[in-house]
C-alpha cells in the first residue's frame, strides 16, 4: 500500500479456493482459538480475543475465492496505551493462481510504521500468516493462538513465549514448561518478572503478583537465564 501500510504474500501449495477457506471459515485453526460470530459472508460480523485483547471485525468486501476484506469496527489492545489503535484499519485478503498451488497477498491498511503497536504486529502477523496459515494449509496443522505472543532479551539472546493475562482460562501447557510472573513489560517485550519457576499441577495464575504471566518451553540453561530478569 502506498501508506506504507504492512504488506506480505505467501505462497500456498494448494489451490486459491482452499486458501480462501481457510481465511475466511477456519480462523480458529490458525489466528485465535477464541471466536465469537461468523466470518465468511458479507456484512458478517467476529470476534477474536487473546485474553483481554480483542478485535471485532466486519466483512465489507467478499468475492470468493478473489478476495476478502475485514473492517475492523472495535478493538482493545489491553498492553499497549493507545488501545484502540486497529479501529477503522482493513485487512485485504487476495488470492491468486500461482505454480504449484497459489498465493495469498495480506495487507494490513492502516497498521503503519508511525503507530505505536506496528512493530509487535508485524511480528505477529508474520508468525500467524507465514508458520500457522501457511502449516495448516501445507501440512493441516496451524498453530492458533490463545494468549499474546511475546519475547523477552537476556544477555543479548532472545527468548520466546506466549503472555497470558490472570484471568485467562489455564490452557494444558506440555510438561517441561516454566513460567515467569511478569513485573515489567513494554507492549509484547517482557522486561523483568516477578519471580519464575516450573509449572506443576498446583499452578495457580489468579494468585500472581502481576497482571501478566509469560511461559516458555524449557530448554538448557533457560531457567538460569531467565533468573537474570528476576527483579
Amino acid at each position: 500500500m502506498k501508506n506504507g501500510s504492512y504488506t506480505v504474500t505467501i505462497s500456498i501449495p494448494v489451490k486459491r479456493e482452499q486458501g480462501f477457506d481457510a481465511v475466511a471459515n477456519r480462523i480458529s485453526e490458525w489466528w485465535g482459538k477464541d471466536l465469537e460470530g461468523t466470518s465468511a459472508r458479507l456484512d458478517d460480523v467476529f470476534t477474536i480475543h487473546f485474553g483481554k485483547t480483542f478485535g471485532k471485525f466486519e466483512i465489507i468486501e467478499c468475492d470468493p475465492p478473489k478476495k476478502i476484506v475485514w473492517k475492523c469496527i472495535d478493538n482493545y489492545l489491553d498492553i499497549f496505551n493507545d488501545k484502540t489503535q486497529w479501529k477503522g484499519t482493513r485487512l485485504i485478503w487476495e488470492f491468486s493462481d500461482a505454480p504449484g498451488g497459489a498465493s495469498i497477498q495480506f495487507t494490513h491498511d492502516g497498521l503503519i510504521p508511525t503507530i505505536e503497536c506496528y512493530s509487535d504486529c508485524i511480528k505477529g502477523w508474520d508468525f500467524y500468516l507465514k508458520e500457522s496459515l501457511h502449516g495448516l494449509l501445507a501440512n493441516g496443522k496451524g498453530m492458533p493462538g490463545i494468549g499474546i505472543r511475546a519475547n523477552i532479551e537476556i544477555d543479548g539472546q532472545l527468548y520466546e513465549g506466549t503472555m497470558y493475562a490472570k484471568e485467562d482460562a489455564v490452557p494444558e501447557f506440555p510438561p517441561g514448561q516454566i513460567w515467569g510472573d511478569i513485573k515489567i513489560r513494554n507492549g509484547e517485550r517482557v522486561v523483568s518478572f516477578f519471580s519464575i519457576s516450573e509449572l506443576n499441577k498446583d499452578f495457580n495464575p489468579t494468585k500472581i503478583k502481576g497482571t501478566y504471566y509469560f511461559v516458555i518451553a524449557n530448554r538448557d540453561s533457560i531457567l538460569i537465564d531467565l533468573e537474570k530478569a528476576v527483579d
